[in-house]
């Protein structure tokens, strides 16, 4: 699926903007494209920009049309910028549908930046009450329009409209398998994570409980990824795996288990280290991720790729101290999106940590500072699914509003659980 991206400050702006006025309103939206895989292009909006009223040649309830010395200093801009522009108007009370008028100014359009721009990709929006859609200027490749938050949201029409009632009959093949899930959070709900497409970083102890509890919540796709393989030691808590996958890719073993649960699960798995070129370009044709690695690296980059790319993060994690008395048994789960701190602004990695993690084996040898590997942190199967719990929650409440803290952590041992928060550090990602 291929996604526009904007935060829900900037979708509140651009609602402002476009309610306004009962005419057809115009603005600009700034940003990039990041393309995933081929058929999974994201676009990031970064900024909007009022369109002076002096820069309409026609203003009516259905039609608006820009000057020719207006467009002139947009393709100019973007240029000097060298940064996507995004032609959005409204349809104040129809919906949002393009027209042939829209497609034939956006022929003429198209032809001036491929002109002027020729390296850069443009973007159209329309917005109305009923939803958005958008797609690549000059092009009929469609983008969803996604807002990320505390929240995860499709404004795509078909989901804005949706109800329990008028999505009855659509779940009535899924209304026994997912009937006390909809008593939850109601079909409406069920339909929003149907329609997910998650990645899975790490396969190990706590990625497959979670790639488990995904498939039996029904969420559309799936990308697994982890390089390692299966060790006699995984045995204990790796879903999925018996005696006999000793040897076997991780992410094989879990899309195996995940396969003869639920059929119709679309599974892309990539059997590699992250991060790398393919496992990043994969996460990011993702509506959210997981973390599910001990590697304070791979958390680093995740934590980067929420915010430079508002692609929300939900990381996890367990630790048990058997040395302290009573034990430590700890979990926890927090989101990194838009809004939200990160593990920057929470302190929460080690920067030695994060360096020998990235190096190469080489580099890490050399590195006087290297502790080495040490002792293998002890895991339990109930304290990673306890953990995985909590973040999949989390998951629930992005997409459904059902109440969840955004970040959670706490000891099982001493039933103490507490939501946590920070300040967000000025200038941080």
């Amino acid at each position: 699926m291929n996604r526009f991206i904007l935060t829900s400050a900037l979708f509140g702006e651009l609602e402002s903007v476009m309610a306004a006025s009962p005419l057809e309103t115009c603005a600009l939206l700034w940003g990039s494209f990041s393309t995933g895989t081929e058929n999974n292009v994201r676009f990031v909006a970064r900024e909007i920009e009022r369109v002076p009223e002096a820069s309409y040649t026609i203003r009516s309830e259905i039609r608006a049309q820009l000057t020719a010395e207006f467009i002139g200093q947009i393709c100019n801009e973007a240029r000097r910028r060298h940064e996507s522009v995004v032609f959005a108007h409204s349809h104040p009370d129809f919906e949002p549908v393009y027209s042939p008028v829209d497609d034939y100014g956006e022929k003429e359009l198209a032809a001036l930046f491929s002109l002027r721009t020729p390296t850069l990709r443009h973007t159209t929006l329309i917005y109305s009450k009923l939803g958005c859609v958008a797609r690549v200027l000059g092009t009929r490749i469609e983008l969803e329009v996604i807002v990320v938050g505390r929240s995860l949201s499709s404004r795509n029409p078909e989901v804005c409209r949706v109800s329990d009632g008028s999505l009855s009959s659509e779940m009535d093949d899924l209304a026994a398998r997912y009937d006390r899930q909809t008593r939850a959070f109601g079909a409406a709900g069920q339909f929003r994570l149907r329609r997910l497409d998650i990645g899975i970083v790490g396969a190990g102890g706590t990625g497959s409980v979670l790639a488990s509890q995904l498939g039996y919540l029904g969420v559309k796709s799936l990308t697994l990824i982890d390089g390692d393989t299966v060790e006699p030691a995984n045995l204990n808590r790796l879903v999925g795996a018996a005696p006999s996958s000793v040897g076997q890719p991780k992410v094989a073993i879990v899309e195996r288990f995940l396969r003869e649960l639920h059929p119709d699960l679309k599974i892309a798995t990539l059997a590699d280290r992250f991060p790398s070129t393919a496992t990043v370009t994969a996460l990011l044709g993702c509506d959210a991720v997981f973390c599910c690695t001990d590697s304070e690296g791979s958390r680093h980059v995740l934590n980067e790729l929420a915010y430079q790319y508002l692609l929300p993060v939900i990381d996890m994690g367990t630790e048990i101290d058997a040395r302290r008395i009573p034990m430590v048994l700890q979990v926890r789960a927090q989101l990194l999106s838009f809004g939200l701190p990160c593990h920057t602004c929470t302190n929460f990695l080690d920067g030695n940590r994060v360096r020998w993690d990235l190096q190469q084996d080489s580099a890490r040898k050399a590195d006087p500072y290297f502790r080495g590997g040490g002792e293998p942190a002890p895991s339990v199967i109930s304290l990673n699914s306890a953990a995985v719990s909590f973040a999949v929650n989390i998951l629930i409440s992005l997409v459904t509003g059902s109440p969840s803290p955004r970040a959670v952590q706490g000891d099982t041992g001493t039933g103490l659980f507490r939501a946590f928060t920070a300040d967000i550090e000025p200038g941080c990602v």
